[in-house]
Parts: C-alpha cells; sequence; structure tokens
C-alpha cells in the first residue's frame, strides 16, 4: 500500500525498477479509482486507462506525468463524450463532444477546457 496526495491509499500490481513503478501495471485506490497502464517513476506515463469510480468518468489516452497529454477520451457519467487532444489533463487542440446517443454535440479546437 502507498499513501498518495489526498489521503488516498493506493494498492499496485506491476513492474518495478528502482523502487519506482515502472512499465505496465494497476493501481486500485481505497475509494475505488483504478488505473491500468504504463507508470514511469511513479507515474501514469504512456497508454492508460484512469476509471474515476466517485464520479462515474473514464479517461482513456496517452499520459504524461499522470494527465492526460495527447490524444485520448473522456467519458462522461451521462455517457456522453470527448474524443480528441490533451495537454495537461485539459481539452487542448482538435476535439469532438458526443452526446450519448453518438451525435456530435460540439467539434472544433480547444484550449485549456475552453470552446
Amino acid at each position: 500500500m502507498t499513501k498518495t496526495p489526498g489521503d488516498k491509499t493506493m494498492m499496485f500490481e506491476g513492474y518495478w525498477k528502482e523502487n519506482s513503478q515502472n512499465g505496465r501495471g494497476r493501481a486500485i485506490w481505497n475509494d475505488g479509482d483504478t488505473y491500468e497502464g504504463g507508470f514511469e517513476k511513479n507515474e501514469r506515463s504512456g497508454y492508460g486507462v484512469y476509471r474515476q469510480h466517485s464520479h462515474g468518468t473514464k479517461k482513456i489516452g496517452m499520459w504524461k506525468k499522470n494527465n492526460l497529454d495527447g490524444p485520448g477520451e473522456f467519458h462522461f457519467h451521462e455517457g456522453s463524450k470527448y474524443i480528441g487532444n490533451f495537454r495537461n489533463d485539459k481539452f487542448h487542440g482538435k476535439g469532438t463532444i458526443f452526446d450519448k446517443n453518438g451525435n456530435i454535440s460540439m467539434q472544433g479546437k480547444w484550449k485549456n477546457n475552453k470552446f
């Protein structure tokens, strides 16, 4: 078990290198959140999927220093989703929001979560 910011406790299953989570692994937090994918120096890195249990959301894509960075997806709790580019965990660059039925509701360029 590992303590993380916000008093969350995390269990890690996966590869270690020099006392750090490195390579493919799975993290499970005490609040039900999970992440499965790449790690580098104890941070989410490379391709992975993060499920936030308490909010019913899911993040899929490329990670850098614990943030989505590059191409990815954000699935909202009510069934809509954003597919596009991210920077520092924010919608940034070209992207599209689809409603829960798969229809396009917004499409274009984003900057720091603003359309």
